[in-house]
C-alpha cells in the first residue's frame, strides 16, 4: 500500500487489414490534448516495423514547438512540417490533420494549412498506432476527442475545413 506502482503503457494499435488500403494515400486526423505538454509524442502513427518507415502526427518538445506532420521512408526524412500557428498550450484540444500520397503531402492545424511538400516518397507500413509509436515509445499520455483515417489524400481545402 505504501509502495509506488507503475502501470504498463497501453498500446492501441489497429491491423492494417482493418482498413481499405492506406499504403499509397492516407489522411489522418485527430483532435487531442496533451495535459502535460512539451513532451515529444506520437499522436497517430502509420508505420512499418521500425521508425525507418512512418507517416505520423507528432507533438513538439519545447514551449514553442507545435504539432507537426512527419514522413520517413527507408530511414530518410521526407517531411517534417510544423504549422506557423500559435504554440501549443498544454491541456487544450487541438485539431491536426496530415494528408499524404507520393509527391503530395501537407499538414493542417486548427484551420491553418501548411505548404504542400511535392517531393515525398511513401513508406512501406504494416500497422496503425494511436497515441504512441508502440512499445511504450513516444507516448502521448493525453486525451482524444476524434480520430479519423481515410484511404485517400484529402485536398488542402478539405484539411483546412476539417481542422477549423
Amino acid at each position: 500500500a505504501s509502495a509506488t506502482v507503475t502501470r504498463a503503457v497501453d498500446d492501441l494499435s489497429v491491423p492494417l487489414s482493418a482498413f481499405p488500403s492506406i499504403a499509397s494515400a492516407v489522411t489522418m486526423y485527430a483532435v487531442y490534448s496533451q495535459p502535460h505538454g512539451h513532451v515529444t509524442a506520437a499522436v497517430l502513427s502509420h508505420r512499418g516495423g521500425d521508425n525507418n518507415n512512418r507517416v505520423e502526427i507528432e507533438t513538439g518538445s519545447s514551449t514553442t514547438s507545435r504539432p507537426r506532420g512527419a514522413i520517413t521512408t527507408a530511414g530518410v526524412s521526407q517531411m517534417s512540417q510544423e504549422i506557423a500557428a500559435a504554440a501549443y498550450v498544454p491541456g487544450t484540444f487541438t485539431a491536426v490533420a496530415l494528408a499524404a500520397t507520393t509527391n503530395d503531402a501537407n499538414v493542417a492545424r486548427d484551420g491553418t494549412v501548411g505548404t504542400t511538400d511535392t517531393s515525398v516518397t511513401m513508406p512501406s507500413t504494416t500497422q496503425f498506432i494511436i497515441g504512441s509509436r508502440g512499445g511504450g515509445v513516444l507516448v502521448l499520455n493525453g486525451h482524444f476527442k476524434e480520430i479519423m483515417v481515410l484511404p485517400r489524400r484529402m485536398t488542402n481545402a478539405e484539411l483546412q475545413a476539417l481542422t477549423a
